[in-house]
């Protein structure tokens, strides 16, 4: 029997072609899966590619709004937000925008930029600046930023918001706009924020700080100065110079390379020292009171054209600018060289000068028929009447201000100050002046010019600055000394006291906010105290023991209390000086006293209790001799000093508060 095979040839042959067919049609839909894959992923790649180069556009374009606003913000205020809105990158150099792009806001306006500026208010700071406050606008720009004649045409959205702050520098505990040295020779706690432009070195354990410490340089918390040649020198067994550890440093370790604080001066955005200085000195001539011009926001910097009362002891005005055309020692028969102007903001104008009001004396002696004289005080004087006719007064002055003279052996040279009696100028400011033989129907200056100032700018008299024109020689040095200042004036409630020279403080100042025996004398405490600041080439405190007669050197000094901020200069450590040093923040305050002893002579140390706001924005200018060792024109009191919490709000802060202005970015988002 014969048998054929054929067929299953036949099969055998047709099932391997379905298989080949079956591994064609899965080699197929793999490739054809992987160049979608591939093609989709490229797709998916070029997309996010183009995204990331609109959100690059887009950023640009609030990087321009936000520059605009920045430099706006520096130079004085923000505009309002239609200003910037217009604002878009100028794409037409191909070389720099290699692809054109298209630029909306928020709701498709073509060529425009979405803009939000807030009300101003009064609130916390984000960023570095977390914990202060600060006069901010909440800010937002947001850009839409679309490409041009591309494959995909993928928008991209950025958003901006940001602060535009003025951070009042009296909300730190230690401002400096300096190299800040800190090296005490006793335990020293700091319970404020440290902030400094430059950089910072904590020389000891004995700092202790329970709140930040940043710098915009380097923070150097080991052994040595780096600012100085040879200081502490090698065997000083005064303090224990082995730097700050990081464990009195509550908030963790100190911080470097912080963007700076500015207090932009004049044409500057800067915070360089000497451009700072002039916050102090008279304004350039066409800038200052009374030229319309002074009232600018931008120049509203300088002191001189903030301050509700100028006091000046040139004849001609303040640093030989007559006012109104008048001699000032003329006016008012006046035989004393102190001249002295309300000033009223709201009342300048292109065509007026009546913004500063001369005052008249207030402090009269009268010669009398019999040859003898006596005192006088009026708020006005009565020149139609027989007594009061020019021919009858032997002195016209003011009962607040006077001119003395003292010894500081620090400077080695005679004080010559135009000085201020605070409890005579809260009297002037009440009509409360004591006196005899008061002339009837007297003025009453103080209360006039005080009203006059609340109803203007909303608040009374609460800020004086003062120019002393005497000459700076070898042996003399013009200033400004403020007495019997144990309350504010209660009118503002506060007092700001500015001058260009030095100034000092005799005795307790600020230690209580009523004639009452509620004070806070000897205390790290202020919760009977007015806002209170004092702004200065120098400032040097002389205790309650203080005699100007007594003539040798380092008196004993009595325990003082003092509670104001304080800005002023001081004089740097110089590196080519071996062993030359600033004194450090310790000796922020000068002193021309033995603290050891009492001031009966015993041997018990006296106490300066302070209670402020430590700031430190320039060298000093007129009072400028190196600070030295205990122990030649000084020695060390025990130091009692904190940060004054009151600050901490707005309104417990001193009038005319200087403020540095900073753009604070918060969040960035792109989508």
């Amino acid at each position: 029997m014969k048998i054929t095979l054929e067929p299953a040839r036949r099969i055998k042959k047709g099932y391997a072609l379905v298989v080949t067919l079956l591994f064609l049609l899965v080699t197929t839909i793999t490739l054809t899966s992987v160049w979608l894959w591939t093609a989709n992923n490229g797709s998916i790649t070029q997309r996010n590619i183009d995204f990331n180069q609109s959100a690059a556009a887009a950023e640009a374009a609030t990087e321009k709004v936000f520059t605009q606003m920045d430099r706006d913000f520096l130079y004085g205020n923000l505009n309002s937000s239609n200003t910037y809105t217009g604002l878009i990158p100028d794409t037409s150099d191909s070389t720099l925008w290699p692809i054109q792009y298209t630029f909306s806001d928020t709701n498709g306006n073509a060529n425009s930029t979405f803009v939000s500026i807030s009300a101003t208010n009064y609130e916390a700071l984000n960023s570095q600046y977390a914990g202060l406050n600060g006069i901010a606008n909440d800010c937002t720009i947001i850009s839409v930023a679309t490409p041009v004649g591309q494959r995909y045409s993928v928008p991209a959205t950025v958003m901006q918001t940001f602060q535009a702050a003025r951070i009042p520098v009296f909300q730190f505990a230690i401002f400096y706009n300096l190299n800040l040295e800190m090296d005490p020779g006793q335990p020293q706690t700091v319970s404020g924020p440290v902030f400094c432009n430059a950089n910072i070195w904590e020389g000891n354990a004995n700092l202790q700080f329970d709140s930040t410490v940043q710098a915009v340089g380097t923070n150097y918390t080991w052994q040595l100065d780096p600012f100085s040649k040879n200081y502490p020198a090698s065997g000083d067994s005064t303090a224990a110079y082995t730097g700050t550890p990081l464990a009195n440093f509550a908030l963790g370790a100190p911080s470097d390379h912080n963007n700076a604080l500015t207090m932009p001066i004049g044409t500057s955005t800067n915070s360089n020292p000497t451009n700072v200085e002039a916050i102090i000195n008279l304004p350039p001539t066409l800038l200052g009171a009374p030229n319309p011009a002074a009232y600018a926001p931008s120049n509203q910097v300088y002191l001189f054209n903030e301050s509700d009362i100028i006091i000046s002891n040139a004849p001609w005005g303040t640093n030989g600018v007559a006012f109104n055309g008048t001699n000032g020692a003329a006016v008012n028969n006046q035989a004393t060289n102190i001249t002295i102007w309300f000033q009223d903001q709201f009342l300048h104008s292109p065509l007026s000068t009546s913004v500063l009001k001369q005052l008249t004396n207030d402090y009269i002696i009268l010669k009398l028929t019999t040859g003898q004289f006596t005192n006088v005080i009026a708020h006005a004087m009565q020149p139609n009447s027989t007594n009061y006719a020019a021919t009858n007064i032997l002195y016209a002055g003011f009962s607040f201000v006077t001119n003395v003279a003292f010894t500081d052996y620090r400077e080695s040279d005679t004080v010559q100050a135009v000085q201020i009696d605070i409890v005579k100028f809260r009297r002037w400011l009440t009509n409360s002046l004591p006196g005899t033989n008061t002339p009837p129907n007297k003025g009453d200056e103080g209360p006039k010019w005080n009203s006059q100032a609340g109803s203007d700018e909303g608040h009374g008299i609460g800020s004086i600055y003062v120019y002393n024109s005497v000459p700076t020689t070898a042996q003399q040095l013009p200033a400004v000394r403020l007495v019997q200042g144990g309350m504010m004036p209660t009118n503002y409630p506060g007092l700001t006291v500015s001058t260009p020279m030095p100034l000092y403080i005799l005795g307790h100042y600020n230690i209580s906010n009523a004639l009452s025996t509620a004070n806070n004398l000897g205390a790290n405490s202020t919760t009977h105290t007015y806002p209170a600041a004092v702004m200065a080439d120098a400032v040097t405190i002389l205790s309650t023991n203080w005699d100007d007669s007594v003539t040798n050197k380092m008196p004993n000094a009595g325990s003082t209390t003092i509670n104001a901020a304080m800005l002023e200069g001081i004089v740097q450590t110089v590196t080519n000086i071996d062993g030359d040093y600033s004194g450090g923040v310790e000796n922020f305050m000068r002193l021309l006293e033995d603290w050891t002893k009492d001031p009966s002579g015993g041997n018990n140390r006296q106490t300066l209790t302070y209670n402020g706001s430590i700031v430190v924005m320039f060298p000093s200018i007129y009072a400028t001799n190196h600070w030295q060792n205990t122990g030649n024109y000084y020695n060390a009191p025990t130091r009692h000093w904190a940060f004054d919490l009151n600050f901490e709000s707005a309104n417990g802060l001193p009038p005319l508060t200087p403020q540095s202005r900073a753009l604070i970015r918060n969040n960035w988002a792109a989508y």
